[in-house]
């Protein structure tokens, strides 16, 4: 393919981007758990595939029940 990527930048977009698309981890937290100095740094490397988004808001969905009661 002709691209160039040295073993450390290779490893560290996989390991971030595992954490947020398999594990379910949010940007802050790989931030926390790989010490990166900036949240820019993570998600440079961590890549959100379009499932884990679509999981991620399929949970954060609420139900609302009618709570309007008549007087009779």
């Amino acid at each position: 393919m002709g691209n160039d990527i040295d073993m450390y930048s290779g490893l560290k977009h996989s390991s971030c981007s595992q954490y947020v698309n398999e594990k379910g981890y949010s940007i802050d937290e790989v931030q926390m758990l790989t010490d990166h100095a900036r949240r820019e740094s993570v998600m440079r490397y961590a890549t959100v595939q379009l499932e884990a988004k679509r999981r991620l808001m399929e949970g954060k969905i609420i139900k609302l029940e009618n709570s309007v009661k008549s007087n009779p």
